[in-house]
């Protein structure tokens, strides 16, 4: 890059663009954590009419692990950590 070819209006053109897709992620991001909230809350009011609510945690995180393709590669603290962050959100 040399000092003629330098457009600002099209570097600022590119930041506005990148900013904007920035946000649209993140909007996107906060959406699928409300989504996976409201499935998790839904599964353990559920599952809570029944069982206890140690139980009614245990039977969700075997739901999600189920529908997880790589499953055995997802662990308890990662199900956890998933859980608090939706909850959060939700």
């Amino acid at each position: 890059m040399d000092i003629n070819s330098i457009n600002f209006h099209e570097l600022n053109d590119m930041f506005i663009k990148a900013k904007d897709n920035n946000q649209k992620t993140s909007q996107d991001l906060i959406r699928s954590y409300y989504c996976f909230g409201k499935g998790y809350m839904l599964w353990f009011s559920f599952y809570n009419k029944t069982y206890s609510e140690d139980s009614s945690n245990g039977l969700v995180n075997d739901k999600i692990r189920e529908h997880i393709l790589n499953q055995d590669k997802i662990t308890e603290t990662t199900i956890q950590k998933r859980k608090e962050r939706v909850i959060k959100v939700f």
